[in-house]
């Protein structure tokens, strides 16, 4: 070649390609190949001299063609080729739907990402099919995918794209945060929410703290829904949301929400957070009867609400007691101590033949 003793074609070049690029380069540069020509400086990411090549000949290249090539040859060289054709000068050479889909011809997410997360970069409006198709390539393909997806949701990067179609697609992802960031329509909202044990806690409780704060009624049906759909993974969930805005709503909704599901145990784990700030007759009463329909009954904490609580109704105290029939009946004897009902516990104590408590 330097000798000028080779005839420089198409050919030579292909012969020489697969052992030394640049002499194959050469040999395509003196033959006129223009399009081979193109696919090196692309394949060896010179993309700044490709549109200076193109303009010199006067040659327009086929430039789908030309992407195909370097996708298939070197898919990672062909990433900065497809940005190149949709930076240019004159505008895009080639539709950038066009190049998603030249990478997802061969399954290529990571490139087909690469360059859209650079070509939407502005997140502009006019972008909001292609921001959707970004999503959904993630989503739909792999779980390092689903893990890019979530990371672009978390970061707030774009703004325009198909909300419910992504809300789907990540709820079926398993990205139940990022489905409930997406919804709008209440009954996806509870549908997602369903699974509320799986979903961060920090988040849940923001969440339904505008949900209330919207609509008090769809936060209650909420979690009804998450109790009905699985009571002991959703009720920790269901307590810290009740402890938190019980102020909003009022303790009493909470506790009628608990009490149709027979969750004693919620109740219990609701009250004994806001029982110590809280003066309602009704809560104390609430805090002493679930903590008597536990399994075993919480007997030292009757006990303790019993001799220290101001704010319980003592004669409807003192009626679920001798009711309960508890293993220990101290709670009974310290209302009755306390508000002089002594003569109706000794009658209770001897009628029920537990004379050591008399004593």
């Amino acid at each position: 070649l330097k000798d000028d003793k080779l005839e420089c074609s198409e050919e030579l070049g292909d012969l020489l390609k697969p052992i030394d690029v640049r002499l194959a380069y050469t040999a395509y540069l003196r033959a006129e190949a223009s399009e081979k020509v193109i696919l090196i400086l692309a394949e060896t990411r010179q993309f700044d001299k490709i549109i200076a090549y193109a303009q010199t000949k006067n040659y327009t290249p086929n430039w789908l063609n030309l992407l195909r090539q370097s996708v298939a040859t070197n898919p990672q060289a062909a990433v900065g080729f497809a940005k190149m054709l949709t930076t240019s000068t004159g505008g895009a050479l080639i539709d950038p739907n066009t190049i998603v889909d030249t990478f997802m011809s061969r399954n290529l997410v990571q490139e087909a990402t690469s360059f859209l997360l650079d070509y939407l970069a502005g997140n502009r409006a006019e972008d909001g099919p292609l921001q959707t198709k970004l999503l959904e390539i993630n989503l739909t393909h792999s779980a390092q995918g689903v893990a890019v997806a979530d990371a672009i949701l978390g970061n707030d990067m774009f703004s325009h794209y198909d909300r419910k179609k992504i809300a789907l697609l990540c709820e079926q992802a398993g990205l139940q945060q990022r489905a409930l960031e997406q919804y709008a329509d209440l009954s996806d909202v509870k549908r997602v929410l369903k699974s509320g044990g799986q979903i961060n806690p920090e988040f849940l409780l923001s969440f339904f703290g505008q949900l209330i704060k919207q609509s008090p009624e769809d936060g209650i049906d909420c979690l009804r829904e998450m109790l009905k759909a699985n009571l002991r993974q959703n009720l920790s969930s269901v307590v810290a949301i009740a402890a938190k805005y019980h102020d909003q709503i009022g303790a009493d909704v909470f506790i009628k929400v608990l009490e149709e599901f027979k969750s004693y145990e919620g109740l219990f784990l609701f009250l004994q957070q806001i029982i110590g700030f809280s003066q309602d007759p009704e809560v104390h009463f609430k805090y002493i009867e679930a903590a008597a329909k536990l399994n075993p009954p919480q007997v030292k904490e009757i006990e303790r609400i019993c001799r220290e609580s101001n704010y319980y109704n003592p004669q409807r105290v003192k009626d679920f007691l001798k009711a309960s029939a508890l293993p220990d009946q101290l709670p009974l004897v310290i209302v009755c101590d306390r508000y002089n009902f002594v003569p109706d516990l000794t009658q209770y104590l001897h009628s029920n033949n537990l004379l050591g408590y008399i004593e």
